[in-house]
């Protein structure tokens, strides 16, 4: 016998985890919805239900789920659990159901509203990710990290990538720390801005260094300062990087002079899928 609703199968086995509370740090629409994202990727890879831009966006939001459970304070094995169990239920779905086609349209209709959705904010614990396409600049979503310096994602030929830009014209180079888990582990949920140390830190040095691209209106000129652009390898990297997490930025200019900037995260997912979705 097929169940009324998807959603309900899908929450009920979110809540069977070895007799632990299902509450204990997220909300109920938070377990709701990692659970439905969960299955919905083990259905598409089931079934093949969505175009690969459809499916960049799934996963994208699927991590984005993950990622707030965590910052919520739920634990990984409890959220590794949540995910295991969404995906056994998902698993014993056939292709064929209706349940599934009706599923699979509804994350279609939420990812085309999400692709013309021209602007958005997705918060931190601190700071925000910002995100655009109205198409001003290359930047599609970005945090302002203070003194003019801002990090995020560029749209490019090829696709997103991660950068950093400072009003500086003297900046020469660019490093980025990010947590290595075998050596630190995870992070703590709740940190404000807190980095991992530099010992137990994986380092990535900017790849291309060009002018400033942010312009304040489409015919502008951009401003003037420097643009410092990570190699793809990194731009992967971060955008997995874990949602509690913060790393560092060193700017150094070509005096020796080190500037060091802090990116929160949160949310990056997110605005990363901003700028890899055309």
């Amino acid at each position: 016998m097929i169940p009324r609703s998807f959603k309900t199968v899908l929450l009920a086995a979110a809540c069977s985890l070895a007799g632990l509370p299902v509450m204990a740090a997220a909300s109920e629409t938070m377990v709701r919805l990692f659970a439905e994202r969960t299955a919905m990727v083990r259905l598409d890879t089931q079934c093949r239900l969505f175009t690969a831009e459809e499916r960049l966006g799934l996963t994208a939001f699927t991590a984005q789920a993950r990622g707030a459970l965590l910052r919520a304070g739920e634990s990984d094995a409890r959220v590794a659990g949540l995910e295991r169990s969404a995906r056994d239920a998902a698993s014993r779905r056939a292709c064929t159901e209706p349940v599934v086609a009706t599923e699979a349209g509804r994350v279609r209709r939420a990812f085309q509203a999400w692709r013309t959705q021209m602007t958005a904010v997705y918060p931190g614990t601190v700071r925000n990710w910002q995100a655009s396409r109205a198409g001003v600049d290359a930047w599609r979503s970005w945090q302002e990290l203070g003194g003019g310096v801002r990090a995020g994602f560029l749209r490019t030929e090829t696709g997103a990538v991660f950068a950093v830009e400072g009003p500086d014209t003297s900046i020469a180079s660019a490093r980025l720390f990010l947590r290595d888990p075998r050596r630190l582990g995870p992070p703590s949920a709740g940190g404000r801005l807190q980095v991992p140390l530099r010992a137990g830190t994986i380092s990535h040095t900017a790849a291309a260094r060009r002018a400033a691209v942010t312009k304040v209106r489409v015919e502008a000129a951009p401003r003037a300062g420097t643009l410092l652009v990570f190699a793809d390898a990194t731009t992967l990297a971060v955008s997995q990087a874990d949602p509690r997490d913060s790393f560092e930025v060193e700017l150094v200019s070509r005096t020796g002079a080190v500037r060091t900037v802090v990116v929160e995260v949160g949310d990056i997912t997110a605005a990363w899928a901003t700028a890899a979705v055309r």
